[in-house]
């Protein structure tokens, strides 16, 4: 069991682990101690030091929207990102029973319509007494809203009133303590109110406490219930009126004919028509997505991106090893294209995909749509090139003699390659591979931000956009997120590019 999981650790580059699984299964305990200590204690003390550093510098340094957010700061927003995601998560759901309730009730009314105009009355009845049935219990779902509003709009009231007690008792004790902004007479300035001003470090401690979200899951929930509540109540009203319009239908047909009566009945089912047409419209859920979904859409387009780079790569990277010509006429095209910045490509790749994909046969799916791959393309053209050079060396410097034996056994050209060459150039070629999900990742990014592709990009540039503390902050946990899946995406190319080498001298 020791040995499978010290493999495990050494085989993904986890190697921190191996001295804790070592000292849990009573294996020089004092050895494994110290490693512990240079691998795992010098890297945290070097992460505190850092926070303790950006803490401190973040009192100092002042931005265009305000001051530099602090880590506590960052963390808060991190969870608010968290929160947000989760009441995203309810607004989803909710929207998905309100739809599915929409179309459960259309059904009925279809059915009923249906059944009148072919005038079977009795039969008609029946589904009006399941329409009745489906409204009370609608009705019954509207009023569970109440409870929920009330309960999280409470939440989030008190956590407010917290913070702002916080906050008037931060401002006081620096009122108490005269930490004021004085002019050159001596005096204490006056804010616009025309108390006494804090002075910079004061007022820039109650502003951090100020921009602190509290109880964000609660308020975004309460906001949630509430339009959702309000959705709900609508579309009861409006089979409430439908009702109502058959009901009087009824009444009408009992009544005595008459030139009126027939006005009367032609103008009832005018409206009672309208509001059926209304519940058979389709509803578009609204909502901006979360930083999930963001990160969701960015994984799945540098995947899109590094397989098809994979893709252009290794053939051309197989030709270039196997031709000296064939490298020496395609030098120049890599020599050109690779060093091109991403914002020239993804510039271009706009143009033609939008120029190619228009009108009828632009993609609009809710993944693969033009901006998806707009961005795909950007990270396949700028990340293709260290998978086609390793290919390229892995291929050339594959072993003479196996190449001879494959000419003595006569064995094809096609046999040659698949069997002996790439076999032996994997190794380079799962080295080329890791390095262009790393370029891509970084492309990603840049793509993106100008091909609007709703992942981490595009929310990173709107963010900027609403120039606010709360929305820096925001961009430094996102800075976070984008540096944590690229280890994790490097962790598992060095799995795999362990699991294909001959040896154990791959990098880290």
């Amino acid at each position: 069991m020791k040995q499978k999981l010290v493999n495990f650790f050494e085989s993904t580059g986890l190697t921190w682990f191996v001295p804790i699984t070592k000292l849990l299964f009573g294996d020089e305990p004092g050895l494994q101690a110290k490693e512990i200590v240079r691998m795992l204690g010098l890297p945290i003390l070097a992460m505190v030091l850092f926070f303790l550093t950006w803490g401190y510098v973040s009192t100092k340094i002042k931005t265009s929207v305000g001051q530099l957010p602090s880590p506590v700061y960052v963390w808060s927003q991190a969870k608010a990102m968290w929160s947000n995601h989760k009441s995203e998560t309810v607004a989803k759901n909710e929207f998905k029973q309100l739809e599915d309730t929409r179309v459960e009730i259309d059904s009925l009314l279809s059915e009923r319509r249906k059944l009148e105009e072919a005038g079977k009355l009795a039969e008609a009845d029946k589904v009006t007494a399941k329409i009745k049935a489906f409204s009370e219990k609608l009705n019954a779902k509207v009023e569970s809203y109440v409870p929920l509003i009330k309960k999280y709009s409470t939440i989030h009231a008190e956590a407010e009133k917290k913070k702002n007690d916080e906050i008037a008792a931060l401002v006081k004790q620096f009122k108490d303590a005269n930490q004021f902004e004085y002019g050159e007479d001596g005096k204490a300035l006056l804010d616009a109110d025309g108390n006494p001003k804090l002075n910079e470090k004061a007022q820039s401690q109650v502003n951090g406490l100020s921009y602190y979200r509290v109880a964000v899951l609660e308020g975004n929930l309460a906001i949630v219930y509430d339009q959702y509540h309000g959705k709900l109540k609508s579309l009861a009203g409006k089979i409430a009126k439908i009702e109502g319009y058959v009901a009087k239908h009824k009444e009408y047909l009992a009544a005595e004919k008459s030139e009126a009566i027939d006005k009367k009945i032609k103008t009832n089912d005018k409206k009672r028509a309208a509001f059926e047409k209304q519940l058979s419209k389709a509803n578009e859920y609204n909502g901006n997505g979360s930083i999930i979904d963001y990160i969701k859409l960015s994984i799945l387009t540098v995947l899109f991106g590094f397989l098809l780079a994979a893709a252009v790569a290794i053939p051309l990277g197989t030709l270039c090893g196997l031709s000296s010509n064939f490298a020496t006429s395609m030098n120049p095209i890599i020599q050109v294209f690779r060093p091109v910045s991403p914002l020239v490509w993804v510039l271009i790749m706009i143009q033609i995909v939008d120029g190619v994909f228009v009108g009828d046969l632009a993609l609009e799916g809710d993944i693969f749509n033009n901006s998806f791959l707009q961005a795909g393309l950007t990270v396949a053209l700028c990340s293709l090139w260290a998978t086609l050079s390793n290919t390229a060396l892995g291929v050339s410097s594959v072993d003479k003699d196996h190449l001879n034996v494959a000419k003595v056994l006569k064995l094809s050209w096609f046999d040659r390659v698949f069997k002996i060459v790439i076999p032996s150039a994997i190794p380079f070629i799962f080295t080329g591979l890791r390095i262009t999900l790393g370029i891509g990742w970084m492309v990603l990014i840049v793509s993106e931000m100008i091909a609007t592709s709703r992942g981490l990009g595009w929310f990173i540039d709107q963010e900027y956009q609403n120039n606010k503390v709360e929305s820096l902050a925001n961009i430094i946990v996102s800075l976070f997120i984008i540096g944590l899946i690229g280890f994790i995406l490097d962790r598992i190319m060095f799995t795999l590019q362990k699991l294909v080498s001959f040896n154990d001298e791959v990098s880290a």
